[in-house]
């Protein structure tokens, strides 16, 4: 994640998307996660269950390993991180894809990760779409970016 300063103005109620997401982990939800940059450049995490439909949560440096720390052992870890605007993150990125696609090249990279990655077969994707899911005993983060030989080209220099 690019740390950038934070714009003056965020109408964004993230304290109210914590608090579900609070809600969530308490009831030990297996949550699906997207990286996402919002509507105001924030980096951000689109979360649901199946029991809550999806909603943003803005994401800081401690925020995301906290929520990170959740997927891996089903914990909430006290104390819990603050959601509020002066920890969030700006991202450089023009579009969620571009953050979404330089994510997924670190997870990629991470050989921790490996375990617990599955690539969707082209056959079976869009043709234009590139789904990678990395899969945790209390949730799944979710990639889908646009497939491009660039990308294609990284994952064989990878070995997938």
């Amino acid at each position: 994640m690019k740390q950038e300063t934070t714009p003056k103005e965020n109408p964004y109620n993230n304290e109210v998307a914590f608090k579900d997401l609070l809600k969530m982990m308490g009831r030990k939800d297996l949550i699906t996660a997207s990286f996402v940059l919002d509507r105001y450049g924030y980096e951000s995490f689109e979360v649901e269950s199946r029991v809550m439909d999806k909603f943003i949560i803005q994401l800081s440096n401690e925020l995301f390993g906290w929520i990170f720390k959740y997927l891996l052992f089903g914990n909430v870890e006290e104390p819990t991180p603050s959601p509020t605007a002066e920890d969030l993150i700006i991202s450089s990125d023009k579009d969620t894809n571009e953050f979404s696609t330089d994510i997924l090249r670190s997870f990629i990279k991470d050989p921790k990760e490996r375990p617990h990655m599955h690539i969707v077969p082209e056959v079976i994707d869009k043709p234009d779409r590139l789904t990678v899911t990395f899969a945790y005993p209390y949730g799944v983060i979710v990639f889908k970016v646009t497939r491009t030989q660039e990308m294609g080209d990284f994952l064989e220099t990878q070995g997938f």
